[in-house]
């Protein structure tokens, strides 16, 4: 028993390496992760982490945890909206290649907990997408690069208008709903 939490903790030491190989733009452990079906939890974990670290600092354990799932919940539209702009729709193996490798890389959203760097750092999430995108799907740098804005402002709209725009709990007490 003792052996097999050796060998879990070292692949899991294994796979938030290939996350800092995804963020240095790795193409080989991009193609390595997007076929890697063990790769999806730990892509999940990193992701659930991320959004949480958003709302740790003066947040009580719900906001934690909403954090977390609405991260969680976010890198699955995210790259829903690549997948089907890139018409690949019908392929599920992409989707999910594309999905791992994005959420693996969110362990660079780790750095939001250090305010303003934190987010600035996070920015080079984009420049991982239009890569792994290329990579997963065989995208040119051109088609890779407007399907990654694309989407990531689609949801940055959704994510403004659930915190902080008409659909917030705080926006909904003040219209009445």
């Amino acid at each position: 028993m003792v052996v097999m939490n050796e060998i879990e903790a070292i692949s899991h030491l294994d796979y938030l390496r290939k996350a800092i190989e995804i963020v240095k733009l790795n193409r080989i452990t991009m193609s390595q992760i997007a076929k890697d079906e063990k790769a999806t939890w730990m892509g999940i974990i990193i992701t659930g982490i991320s959004g949480a670290l958003v709302f740790i600092s003066g947040s009580d354990l719900s906001e934690i945890i909403l954090g977390a799932a609405y991260s969680v919940v976010a890198i699955f539209a995210f790259a829903g909206l690549v997948h089907i702009m890139s018409v690949y729709s019908m392929n599920t193996k992409e989707f999910m290649g594309f999905f791992r490798v994005n959420a693996l890389a969110g362990i660079l959203d780790w750095a939001c907990v250090i305010p303003v760097i934190g987010w600035i750092v996070s920015l080079w999430g984009i420049p991982i997408a239009i890569v792994s995108a290329e990579e997963v799907y065989g995208l040119t740098r051109k088609r890779s690069t407007v399907i990654v804005l694309v989407s990531v402002l689609i949801l940055w709209v959704i994510t403004f208008a659930i915190f902080t725009g008409p659909l917030s709990q705080d926006n909904q007490i003040l219209l009445g709903y």
